[in-house]
């Protein structure tokens, strides 16, 4: 039996994405089992620390990536096949079915016997940890790496501090100068403003992770209405995809616009789930510059790729509908619930 079909639901990404995604995701897991010692680990990564049996899943099984840890507080499972599909989860059935599965594929007397020694024990994560690792996953992810982010910043602040600057300075003598010279001045001037901020929210998103304040001042500049309320409990994970879709909005919808937004609980084949709903004037199009990257011929302003948003998504059991006029992300909440992650995370149903 392949041991991705353990899990009750899996995601689709390219198979050349598929390895990073994968270890991304084994290194935070990793870095959780610190705070709580393993009995058994089983990745082709080495690992150093609190895991007391650690085993090379390549001479275990054949084919694909498999992290399988079995924790004093928490058990947990990642696979991921060279086609591209990847399984995760923290439900206990689940990991022992990989477990099961692993037992069945090793041919090593040694190592079976080692992997039957440890004590029958499938502990329920606590909320904490299913959160930190599915919000961490999702934003390391879902976001350039950070010194290249930082390097491109630094780039394009310092053109746009330079014209900020002499724009400044020219309109120091606007009273010698012709109204319309004055007026195109004041409108460099408000730009340059506007694409430093949102540039800085755009590569440091976890400033406007709590709330939409910072997005209410952008929208607010640019005669936005934006009609959107986040609750408290509304769960980081999708707070962190807002953040990749409201600079994009902010950014390409012109004065007078409007943002309308709201969140429900429903269901959706036959699973619990949570959906963001947002509607907006029409968008133009973009063109893809490359799998990474969109670009608007109408303001110039480059973006990272809905696609590869959708891909990486996908990965995490959801989905990502997008129109001209609106958007529908969805969130299974499943998964999150046999994990711990309980109604009252999320709040009992209706509208946020």
């Amino acid at each position: 039996m392949s041991l991705i079909n353990a899990f009750p639901r899996v995601g689709q990404l390219p198979p050349a994405m598929v390895s990073a995604h994968w270890q991304t995701g084994a290194d935070l897991a990793v870095q959780l089992l610190d705070q709580s010692p393993a009995w058994v680990l089983v990745s082709p990564p080495p690992v150093m620390g609190a895991t007391q049996l650690w085993l090379d899943s390549r001479e275990l099984v054949s084919g694909g990536h498999l992290l399988c840890m079995r924790g004093s507080q928490w058990v947990f499972a990642l696979v991921a096949t060279p086609a591209g599909v990847i399984g995760h989860s923290f439900s206990p059935p689940v990991v022992e079915r990989v477990w099961q599965g692993i037992f069945a594929q090793v041919t090593d007397g040694d190592v079976l016997g080692q992997l039957k020694a440890v004590p029958d024990h499938w502990p329920v994560a606590p909320a904490a940890i299913v959160e930190q690792f599915y919000q961490q996953w999702l934003y390391q992810t879902a976001q350039p790496p950070e010194d290249w982010a930082r390097s491109v910043l630094h780039e394009i602040y310092t053109p746009l501090s330079t014209i900020g600057v002499w724009t400044d300075v020219l309109l120091k003598y606007h009273q010698e100068l012709p109204q319309r010279v004055v007026q195109g001045l004041q409108a460099i001037a408000q730009e340059v403003r506007l694409r430093q901020e949102l540039w800085h929210s755009w590569f440091e998103p976890q400033g406007c992770q709590a709330g939409l304040g910072d997005w209410r001042e952008q929208a607010q500049v640019r005669g936005i209405v934006l009609d959107f309320d986040l609750a408290e409990r509304l769960p980081p994970m999708l707070r962190q995809l807002l953040a990749q879709v409201m600079p994009l909005l902010l950014g390409e919808l012109p004065p007078g616009a409007q943002i309308h937004g709201a969140v429900k609980q429903s269901q959706k084949h036959g699973q619990k789930v949570i959906i963001l709903y947002l509607q907006f004037t029409a968008l133009e199009a973009r063109k893809i510059l490359d799998s990474d990257w969109e670009w608007s011929p109408q303001t110039g302003r480059l973006y990272p790729s809905l696609a590869r948003c959708q891909e990486r998504l996908a990965a995490l059991g959801g989905e990502l509908h997008w129109q001209a006029q609106g958007l529908e992300l969805t969130l299974p909440l499943e998964a999150m619930i046999q994990q711990g992650l309980g109604d009252e995370q999320v709040g009992g149903g209706g509208d946020f």
